[in-house]
């Protein structure tokens, strides 16, 4: 499992969020800073991170949706 970065559903989730993101990422011990950093692309995450996948739990997205896949950006593609 090597580095990815977060999807674009997880970064929806994330921002209409009713609950601040730093708070959801410190029950899932990320740290806030590193967080903010993966949302916006600059530090890379691993495709299976249990850390992302409760966080993605917490905002209502299943493990398959935490994370980039090439389904991701064929849409981007077309879309």
């Amino acid at each position: 499992m090597g580095p990815t970065r977060i999807s674009e559903k997880f970064r929806q989730a994330a921002r209409i969020s009713q609950v601040p993101l730093y708070r959801l990422a410190l029950q899932c011990d990320i740290p806030p800073g590193r967080i903010y950093k993966v949302i916006r692309g600059i530090a890379p995450v691993h495709d299976g991170d249990q850390r992302i996948i409760a966080l993605g739990r917490l905002l209502g997205l299943s493990p398959a949706e935490c994370f980039f896949s090439k389904k991701d950006s064929e849409g981007e593609a077309t879309g």
